[in-house]
């Protein structure tokens, strides 16, 4: 029997994901089939998110751009792993979705609660700093800021 190998060449790595349809026509066979692999595997991976029968859409659709930013992050970081530690803006998600912040909030910690990702710490913005009081006038009357002490 004939067995079909992948290349050792297909970690968890997405180095072909954000090159454009020009470049991948001067990619050697052998790198074009890690591109297609890379490909292959996103979509089989976005495919189990939306066949998943016990998740919301907000978390889908969340995975789904989690995914696809880890890909693009790994992509064109060259010494980033799929272990480095990566950042993601709850308030960018929010916008870039279309979801209001604490749906996306509750859809990460729901990844989290399951093991799709793992949270090390939240980081919330600093507080505005307070606004120093304006100077008052003393709460003396009139006639007792008229007198001069002696």
């Amino acid at each position: 029997m004939n067995q079909q190998s992948e290349p050792d060449s297909t970690e968890n790595t997405y180095r072909y994901h954000h090159v454009s349809a020009e470049e991948l026509v001067q990619l050697s066979p052998q790198e074009l089939l890690q591109a297609c692999l890379e490909v292959r595997r996103l979509l089989n991976i976005s495919m189990g998110v939306l066949y998943t029968p016990d998740s919301t859409l907000i978390l889908r659709a969340v995975t789904i751009d989690l995914l696809y930013s880890e890909a693009e992050y790994l992509s064109r970081q060259p010494g980033a792993s799929a272990e480095s530690t990566v950042t993601y803006d709850i308030k960018t998600v929010s916008q870039r979705l279309g979801i209001r912040p604490a749906s996306v909030r509750d859809a990460y910690e729901q990844l989290d609660a399951l093991g799709g990702v793992h949270i090390l710490a939240r980081q919330f913005p600093g507080r505005r700093e307070q606004q120093m009081p304006l100077p008052l006038d003393d709460t003396r009357t009139g006639e007792d800021r008229d007198e001069t002490p002696s």
